[in-house]
This record gives C-alpha cells, structure tokens and sequence, in this order.
C-alpha cells in the first residue's frame, strides 16, 4: 500500500485539480467568486464526490472503513491519513484507487485544455 504522503498528494491533487478545472470551466478567477447558480468552488470543501456530480464525471470516491469497522467518508479520507487511522486494507485501496483514476481522467482533461 502507499504510503501516508502520497495518499495525503493524492487527494490534495484530485481536489485542487477537480477544482481548477471546474472554475475555468465556469470562467472563475477567485474560489469565492459565484457562478451564476450562486454555486463557489469553495463550497465544495473536500467533498469530491459534490464536485464530480457537479462535473458530471461518471467518477466517485467510495468510503473508507477503519480495522475497527469505522465508516469514513469520501470527504474525510484526507484526515484519516493525516491524524493515522488505520483503514482496513482493502477499504483503503479501493479509495486509492478511485483517487488515481479521478487523477488520470485530470491529466487527460489537462492535456486537451491546452490543445
């Protein structure tokens, strides 16, 4: 499994990624700038899944669950690691992994922004 910091990049990246894109999608300069729904990519927060609806990217984080059959939702994984809870092993490559495909399709957004 990957280690804390890289999971820790990784959602940080989904997230700043996820967002950048929807604010130059809807021409926004500021995170506190509303688009014309009254919608801000600071209310989002952490929570991807908001924001991938909001996309309408057939993508979502599933939840993690801790050794102690904890729930963590998609939008508190980023605490989890950072405070060292432990997750269950296969919680917690499947949210990984719904991280590095969320990653992938940016990348692929990425490049055809600037073509």
């Amino acid at each position: 499994m990957a280690n804390v910091s890289y999971k820790l990049i990784l959602f940080y990246a989904v997230e700043c990624g996820l967002k950048s894109i929807w604010m130059w999608e809807n021409k926004l300069n500021r995170t506190n700038k509303n688009i014309d729904r009254g919608t801000k990519a600071s209310k989002f927060g952490h929570k991807l899944n908001d924001l991938l609806k909001e996309m309408k990217w057939n993508k979502k984080i599933n939840k993690g669950q801790t050794k102690s059959n904890e729930k963590v939702d998609h939008h508190s994984l980023h605490e989890a690691w950072r405070y060292g809870k432990q997750l269950e092993e296969t919680s917690e490559r499947k949210c990984v992994e719904d991280l590095e495909a969320v990653r992938c399709q940016l990348e692929e957004k990425i490049r055809s922004m600037r073509n």
